[in-house]
């Protein structure tokens, strides 16, 4: 195999790795983003269960 034969086997073989390293961030940038929509639903349910509480002891209706 002559150096051009090993130079382009070498490009082909770093251009695998660097997709399957572009597939293996995708992923995690997808289980990511989801933790972060998990993570805000909570906050807002929390949120909306103070602001109930509140309320509920500004006007003195029970729970």
């Amino acid at each position: 195999m002559g150096m051009l034969e090993a130079g382009r086997a070498e490009l082909e073989a770093e251009r695998r790795d660097q997709e399957q390293l572009r597939t293996q961030f995708s992923t995690e940038l997808e289980h990511a983003r989801e933790q972060v929509g998990v993570a805000q639903e909570r906050a807002h349910s929390t949120e909306r269960g103070t602001l109930r509480e509140v309320d509920q002891e500004r006007t003195g209706t029970p729970p």
